[in-house]
């Protein structure tokens, strides 16, 4: 009885020092602004393509574009997770070698506290064609 009760007591101490820890606040409000914004802007864009597709249905290149929006859901997430870490590189990266062509310095995508969450919420769009 008396080691139930002891562990009872270190498990509110440690409830009571997450609630009040910044660490844990500035978790929170991060969780809510990935949130906030990536699921009107994924569920908006799954919508919008929904209905292109649908408009375009039996005109040619409906079966190829429907076969490309789908092709993020049965890719490995390994590869993905690759493809995507290449992609943003800030050294040898596709997306700031374009930007340097046309004379930005382009920041550390995954590294930037400014774009760190930005680049994860439109990564969230590349499985927008197969949400079931």
């Amino acid at each position: 009885m008396e080691l139930e009760r002891a562990a009872g007591v270190a498990g509110l101490k440690h409830i009571v020092n997450a609630a009040t820890d910044p660490a844990t606040h500035h978790a929170l409000l991060n969780t809510a602004y990935y949130a906030f914004a990536s699921i009107p802007l994924g569920l908006g864009s799954a919508l919008v393509l929904a209905v292109l597709l649908n408009r375009r249905q039996g005109m040619r290149g409906s079966t190829l574009a429907r076969t490309l929006i789908f092709l993020p859901s049965v890719m490995s997430g390994v590869a993905v997770a690759f493809m995507w870490a290449w992609t943003f590189d800030p050294n040898l990266g596709i997306v700031n070698r374009a930007l340097k062509v046309i004379g930005i310095d382009g920041p550390g995508w995954f590294t930037d506290p400014l774009w760190a969450m930005p680049t994860l919420i439109l990564l969230n769009l590349w499985g927008i064609g197969g949400t079931c």
